[in-house]
């Protein structure tokens, strides 16, 4: 579920979507396993609502509706072992929740009473939600896309729309088992933008790296790719000892690209597959802290292809005063990442908790992105609510690899706060 909403008189948008419904329970002995939802045959079927090929006023008229939702299925066909087809269908309603559905995995956009009851009492605050039915094997048996019928859709960009396809492709991940991520440049982070609201457009990517090895490390790779692939079946041991979730992230050594992110169960067991032969550094954090800790080096590793490799890191948990919650351009913050172009330089906005310049550096880990943090705290921005922001300079080496890039605020006692992808370079 995407919510759209305006922070601090509009000066920042944010949104967030997740998997908003999932019918089935996993038995005890599964539930504390580095384990995900798939589906048991990599050729599944979804049916496509008359509501979506035959729209109405809810999806701007001329829209490549089609296109949209023909290039969602390939950009997920291309990258994995999957065989995701659509037929037409003249279904209209998500199947009621319950422990199981009609069988039929359907994406629609009608205002039927159960799909306009399926986005509760918020109705304008989400662009689309995914309801998942699945057996006690974690198999899932059926997948309903509900597009929300009460906003406004478009494949070019109009302003105020949302856009179709990163919508529908985002959703489709949801279907295919895929949890959220704390990349902000991947398809699977958990906001959307309205477009040109600020003076931008919601643009479709192509999947990051960490939509590409998560999907993998679940349904294995398309076709021939001597690169790929191996896991890192980790283990993080915590001081003090404690309860809950720690995310970790992994860096490509060379290049810190962002490549996978992924969070430990109950044990701090995690699994990371789907990822290239090669070279990798491993943070972590604790899950959903916004903020209340520091993020930590865990240690390198190396994958080989085919292989699992096993790490064991530590992790002390530190409490933070600071936190990097957004980045933006032109005066305004904003939950989306920073697409940047190779061989330029761009001044930017870091802005959060305590993000001020008298105790915050700004800094990328990347040799290919040269950061100049001013400290000056006469130059800080005070935007209310408890968030306030700093100017930097950023530059792009020209021949930076594309991919997405973490950026952090660092105190003078070496503590970080990652924005995870928070940088994205396109493809050449």
């Amino acid at each position: 579920m995407f919510r759209l909403w305006a922070l601090l008189q509009i000066l920042v948008v944010i949104g967030s979507c997740f998997l908003a419904s999932i019918a089935g329970t996993l038995p005890a002995a599964q539930k504390d396993e580095v384990k995900k939802l798939r589906w048991k045959d990599n050729r599944i079927r979804i049916d496509i609502s008359s509501s979506l090929t035959d729209p109405g006023p809810n999806i701007k008229s001329g829209s490549d509706v089609a296109g949209a939702i023909r290039r969602s299925l390939v950009a997920w066909n291309q990258v994995a072992n999957l065989d995701i087809y659509s037929l037409p269908s003249e279904r209209q309603s998500v199947s009621p929740s319950g422990p199981v559905g009609d069988g039929i995995s359907l994406i629609t956009i009608a205002a039927t009473p159960g799909n306009i009851l399926f986005f509760g009492s918020e109705p304008d605050e989400s662009p689309a939600k995914t309801r998942i039915f699945y057996n006690r094997f974690g198999l899932i048996t059926e997948a309903d896309i509900v597009l929300n019928p009460f906003l406004q859709y478009s494949t070019d960009g109009s302003f105020g729309t949302i856009d179709l396809e990163s919508t529908l492709r985002h959703e489709i991940g949801h279907l295919l088992g895929l949890l959220h991520t704390e990349v902000i440049g991947s398809t699977m982070y958990d906001s959307v933008s309205r477009n040109q609201v600020f003076g931008s457009v919601e643009k479709t990517r192509p999947l990051s790296e960490d939509d590409i090895s998560n999907i993998r490390s679940i349904y294995g790779i398309a076709g021939n790719d001597d690169e790929c692939c191996g896991t890192i079946a980790g283990k993080v041991v915590t001081n003090p000892r404690r309860s809950g979730s720690i995310v970790i992230w992994a860096e490509e050594s060379n290049t810190a690209r962002t490549m996978a992110f992924t969070t430990t169960d109950r044990s701090r067991n995690f699994k990371i597959g789907g990822l290239q032969e090669g070279n990798y550094t491993l943070f972590a954090r604790d899950a959903n802290s916004k903020g209340r800790s520091v993020s930590q080096l865990l240690g390198d590793v190396t994958v080989t292809r085919g292989e699992t490799v096993s790490f064991s890191g530590r992790y002390t948990r530190k409490p933070a005063d600071f936190a990097l919650q957004f980045l933006g351009i032109n005066g305004i913050l904003s939950d989306s990442p920073i697409v940047l172009q190779r061989g330029l330089s761009y001044t930017l906005l870091a802005g959060g908790k305590n993000i001020l310049g008298k105790r915050i550096r700004i800094a990328v880990d990347s040799p290919y992105i040269s950061v100049v943090s001013t400290q000056d705290p006469s130059l800080d921005i005070d935007y209310a609510d408890g968030i306030s922001a700093i100017n930097f300079q950023v530059s792009i080496d020209a021949d930076a690899p594309a991919g997405d890039y973490n950026i952090y605020g660092i105190t003078s006692d070496g503590e970080r706060d990652y924005r995870l992808g928070g940088i994205t370079i396109g493809p050449r």
